[in-house]
């Protein structure tokens, strides 16, 4: 039965996606954008991994960098499988005792500890530069590899255990199948899923907002910096290698910053949407336009996961010779 709701004072009493639209939005989209930017997040990803442990550790930026690649690894790894299951699904092909639904519903549910884990290594790469451009005499002893270390550890674990809250309420239940007499696995639901699912949005709306906040306003202090840093190369003519080095790394952290801002407000949008809009779920009479959402902000942050490699090689020299150096070591 339809419900009626309300948001904005439009009174919404149907889906206002068709099937039509849904179908195509699952082929182009679902099936080969997203299969397409999985592979790309994963390939791009174990250069970066590759190419950052061959640059050394030592520094606490190539040690974000790094997190932030193996974070975003693990995302389109997650991605990638689950989109080659959609495509067997699709075809009739699916032949495990485990229910896609079920397989899907738990790849989704694990894909989310990746992805809260580059939106918080995000953070504390544009904190970081951000702290060492405002005080850069006092950033060394305040913020230390090791206090950026602990603090994403904290706050990945945090997420994780919320994470485990909400979906501890799944349960996999065996059921018959009549028209074969076989068996399959499928994910039940405890009575106070919904509550717990709204308690994760809650959860996911305010760190995405309070991490595209802190990262917004990072990137209008590294925009501001590079643009006096410009002026005063012009007026000086100055050829500084370490001024030079400092720049490539704050254009660095700037891409990567306004990416990350680009690809991640619609996220916060489909969340916010979700808590005003009661019909807003997947199994609700809103339930085409959530698809189409849905498969739209899963092809923004893989977008997000797969572009950060160009970031790197064009606006560093340091990654980019040894991106190079190891290319040609291979060949």
């Amino acid at each position: 039965m339809l419900r009626n709701n309300s948001f904005a004072g439009v009174a919404l009493k149907e889906d206002i996606t068709s099937e039509a639209t849904l179908w195509v939005a699952t082929i182009v989209l679902k099936f080969c954008t997203n299969t397409f930017l999985a592979l790309c997040s994963v390939v791009s990803n174990i250069v970066n991994i590759i190419v950052f442990c061959r640059m050394g550790l030592d520094g606490s930026l190539t040690q974000n960098f790094l997190g932030l690649s193996i974070a975003d690894c693990l995302y389109g790894c997650i991605w990638l499988i689950l989109s080659i299951g959609l495509i067997i699904d699709h075809f009739g092909l699916w032949r495990s005792a485990l229910n896609f639904q079920a397989f899907f519903k738990l790849g989704s549910a694990i894909c989310s500890i990746p992805f809260f884990a580059s939106v918080i290594c995000t953070t504390v790469i544009a904190v970081v530069r951000c702290c060492s451009v405002a005080m850069p005499f006092h950033v060394k002893t305040i913020v230390t590899p090791r206090r950026q270390a602990a603090a994403t550890i904290v706050f990945i674990s945090i997420t994780v255990a919320f994470s485990s809250y909400v979906y501890s309420c799944f349960r996999l239940d065996w059921q018959n199948n009549p028209r074969n007499n076989s068996s399959f696995i499928s994910i039940g639901q405890c009575e106070n899923f919904s509550m717990r699912i709204r308690i994760l949005d809650y959860y996911r709306s305010v760190l995405i907002y309070t991490s595209l906040t802190i990262v917004s306003v990072c990137l209008c202090i590294l925009i501001v910096t590079l643009r006096r840093s410009a002026n005063f190369k012009k007026i000086t003519s100055s050829t500084d290698a370490k001024m030079r080095r400092e720049l490539q790394v704050i254009k660095t952290v700037t891409l990567v910053s306004a990416i990350f801002v680009l690809c991640n407000l619609p996220v916060l949008c489909m969340a916010l949407l979700r808590q005003m809009l009661s019909g807003f779920i997947s199994n609700n009479y809103m339930g085409r336009t959530f698809e189409i959402l849905f498969i739209f902000h899963n092809v923004i942050t893989l977008v997000n996961s797969s572009v950060n490699i160009f970031v790197f090689y064009f606006s560093s020299s340091n990654y980019r010779r040894t991106f190079k150096e190891l290319f040609h070591s291979m060949y």
